[in-house]
């Protein structure tokens, strides 16, 4: 009973002892304050195997159809992002608070969120920190720079023809008003078909050429537009305006008919 007391004095001190020594041990920790590498930016579980790449933010406006609507407002991110570790899961971040998840929007690896129609509270996010934080198969993360909104494009292009409920033939020439800007923009357009209030098929530009140079005001689109078995059609047209960091103002819905000429 005597020797375990002497026992039971002497490790006391030793462990006060061993203490001290961790306490003044040299910090590595990065969410230690005290740490020599101490970082406010460090996330729990951070790696850097994921990498992201092309992370950009951008804006899209959209004119409404009709004019007692507000227009249509959002922001767009997107980034190509792989880790060898496998990905789990991708989160964008928005004012180091709020967190979407983003969709691998064709398996390749690019991932997308598109918010919802903001309205005006779009302009709320002007200044906004927005990352990309990756989540591995293991567990970890990786946090990416920060990225901002670099410009909310007010100006609407404006269309001229076809106008509202303009009859034309199937070759269609589309024209729309010069656009002023003090940026670099160029122009593009869509044509969407029209059948039950649905829109169920897009009319684009041949992919070698999607978009037109700010000095275009025409376009003669380089195919005919399919009509029904009586010789008729109808289809909506917009012209868009993109700056080169991508943000786009688009123009309202026009809807236009088009006829059959052949006899």
């Amino acid at each position: 009973m005597r020797q375990q007391k002497i026992d039971l004095y002497w490790l006391f001190p030793l462990v006060c002892f061993l203490f001290i020594i961790g306490c003044n041990a040299p910090r590595e920790n990065p969410l230690d304050p005290s740490s020599d590498n101490y970082s406010p930016e460090f996330r729990e579980g951070s790696t850097s195997n994921a990498e992201v790449q092309d992370f950009c933010i951008r804006t899209i406006h959209r004119k409404a159809t009709h004019p007692q609507d507000l227009d249509p407002h959002y922001y767009h991110a997107s980034a190509r992002i792989s880790d060898p570790e496998g990905i789990d899961f991708v989160l964008l971040e928005v004012a180091d608070s709020l967190h979407f998840l983003m969709n691998d929007f064709d398996s390749t690896g690019s991932y997308l969120y598109e918010s919802p129609n903001l309205k005006t509270e779009l302009y709320r996010f002007v200044g906004t920190p927005f990352r990309v934080i990756v989540h591995d198969q293991l567990g970890n993360q990786t946090v990416s720079e920060k990225e901002m909104i670099t410009r909310i494009i007010t100006e609407v292009p404006q269309p001229l023809f076809p106008g509202v409920d303009d009859e034309v033939d199937p070759r269609v020439v589309l024209t729309w008003r010069k656009h002023q800007a003090n940026y670099s923009f160029t122009y593009g357009v869509q044509v969407v078909s029209h059948q039950d209030e649905v829109y169920y098929s897009r009319y684009e530009l041949p992919a070698e050429e999607p978009r037109q140079p700010d000095d275009t005001t025409s376009l003669t689109l380089p195919y005919d537009l399919p009509t029904d078995e009586a010789g008729f059609g109808t289809y909506f047209w917009t012209v868009s305006i993109e700056d080169k960091l991508g943000n786009e103002s688009v123009s309202r819905l026009v809807r236009f008919s088009v006829r059959d000429t052949i006899p």
